[in-house]
């Protein structure tokens, strides 16, 4: 048992260790290169974060049903990838990090969750 514990402990500090790959590499707005490059897309992705962290906490307290949550967080996650398409649309790299959102894309992304709000308080409020 301890050889495999071991084993493991060495591939995720390997990892770790990796130029390249951050702890925060499936998180790009908590990467503070990211932020600071950044700001518009940083700006859309916390948003996006909180407000499922707000529907997965009205389903915790009762006031939403699993299905209106399931829905929610998908109309969450596809504002979330609508922001990687365009910032990899908008990379000279053709990656999410070498990319970026215009402010006519986070101004769309905005209204989108203002939206997707208004739906949330709809639907807690029954």
């Amino acid at each position: 048992m301890i050889p495999y514990k071991n084993a493991m402990l060495g591939l995720v500090l390997g990892a770790l260790l990796i130029p390249g790959s951050p702890v925060w590499a499936g998180s790009p707005e908590k990467d503070p290169k990211f932020q600071k490059n950044h700001p518009r897309q940083t700006e859309v992705l916390k948003r996006t974060d909180r407000e499922r962290a707000r529907i997965n906490n009205l389903y915790k307290e009762g006031k939403i049903s699993a299905q209106e949550r399931d829905r929610l967080q998908s109309e969450a996650k596809s504002v979330r990838q609508e922001d990687f398409a365009d910032a990899k649309a908008n990379s000279k790299t053709g990656t999410v990090r070498g990319g970026y959102i215009t402010k006519d894309q986070q101004r769309v992304m905005n209204q989108q969750e203002n939206q997707l709000n208004q739906q949330i308080r709809q639907d807690a409020g029954k």
